[in-house]
């Protein structure tokens, strides 16, 4: 009983008592933890079906033809029985065919990694986004380190213009894109991973730093700047508590969590207000590299 915390799985903690070289039958295993659910010692976590994830994204408010970048951390919902390709074909018949899915691609190929590759980086945001960009009729834009992957009609359009030159979340490429598509953002990750912020940051003028990528030309290791990198999200709380106010997020529970739809020119909107208010809410109050040349730089302007 002691093994069944946190969201082990029965064949987790099966494969960990065969490793203790216990000689434990499986089916009676089942029976056993099915006696403990019973007498309410321990709780199973859901299983999230096809039909789950459909119900869920219609009633939050996803519909045919929207532009939607979807930010996921699947496992905090329960078992998905569909698994990664099954959930991405469910959004993928919520936005239908006149729609376009996006979903964040990080690489995070800065100065010490290999150069980036948009056929070949992995993406460091989730295992979700990994299966995404292997699909067929995926687009990956060329961004080294922040990169955003679209399937749909307007893939092409919206990562025009996002590479290396550009702000990672700047008002050209990508998320200037995105946002003049009046495009929406669908949660179901934390809050803290809504990128889209960043972009409120840029078009603010908060003078956070370059960043350096690697490069490779004629065979020598080159490095070149990379504008604006973001970094801190931890004031992105403030933007949703402000939304919710305004009663501008549209929530669902789905299995142990919830998913989270909102308009990204509100999550703008919002962002600038806090930002306008005070800007030095992106310092965190520890003394990094990055948070000391931005205060450095505020200080200058303010």
């Amino acid at each position: 009983l002691s093994l069944a915390y946190g969201k082990r799985s029965l064949w987790d903690i099966y494969q960990f008592l065969r490793f203790e070289n216990l000689n434990v039958n499986l089916e009676k295993l089942l029976d056993c933890f099915k006696a403990f659910e019973k007498c309410k010692f321990i709780s199973t976590r859901p299983v999230i079906k096809s039909s789950d994830l459909s119900r869920a994204f219609k009633q939050v408010g996803v519909k045919p033809g929207m532009t939607l970048m979807v930010h996921t951390g699947v496992s905090q919902f329960g078992y998905l029985d569909m698994g990664m390709t099954g959930l991405i074909n469910q959004l993928e018949k919520a936005v239908g065919i006149k729609g376009t899915l996006c979903m964040p691609t990080h690489s995070l190929s800065f100065s010490g990694s290999n150069p980036y590759n948009k056929k070949k980086s992995i993406s460091t945001v989730g295992a979700l986004t990994n299966a995404f960009i292997r699909m067929p009729d995926v687009y990956r834009s060329a961004h080294p380190t922040h990169s955003v992957a679209c399937k749909g009609p307007k893939a092409t359009a919206l990562i025009k213009g996002h590479h290396a030159a550009c702000p990672p979340q700047g008002e050209t490429g990508f998320w200037g894109n995105f946002l003049a598509d009046d495009a929406w953002v669908l949660m179901m990750a934390p809050m803290g991973t809504n990128t889209l912020i960043h972009l409120a940051e840029n078009l603010e003028g908060i003078p956070t730093p370059a960043g350096f990528i690697p490069k490779k030309k004629d065979g020598k290791w080159q490095h070149r700047e990379c504008p604006n990198m973001p970094m801190n999200t931890h004031w992105f709380d403030k933007v949703h508590d402000l939304l919710d106010r305004k009663k501008l997020l549209k929530r669902v529970v789905l299995g142990e969590s919830e998913i989270v739809l909102m308009r990204a020119q509100d999550v703008i909107d919002a962002a600038t207000v806090i930002l306008k208010k005070n800007p030095y809410i992106v310092l965190n109050g520890t003394e990094g590299v990055w948070n000391t040349a931005v205060k450095k730089n505020l200080d200058s302007i303010y």
